[in-house]
């Protein structure tokens, strides 16, 4: 138990490590991440969905735009 604990205590510290060597380098290049940049580090899924809000569209549109592509894309896969 106890070792477990330690384990996960070393990854935190390691995953803090390269945190702030990220942001240190952002820093050392005197840019700033704006939102869109994050999301699309993260994913390409997350960037295009911070898109579609940033235009109006509310979760909700979303969610249903992306299950009515999949259920056409589905469609399409079965015919």
């Amino acid at each position: 138990m106890l070792a477990c604990v330690d384990a996960k205590i070393e990854r935190m510290e390691k995953e803090l490590a390269n945190a702030n060597e990220l942001l240190e380098v952002s820093r050392q290049h005197e840019r700033q991440l704006t939102c869109q940049d994050d999301a699309e580090i993260v994913s390409s899924a997350a960037a295009s969905v911070s898109r579609l809000i940033k235009s109006g569209m509310t979760l909700t549109q979303v969610f249903v735009t992306d299950c009515l592509v999949n259920f056409l894309l589905i469609g399409q896969l079965l015919a």
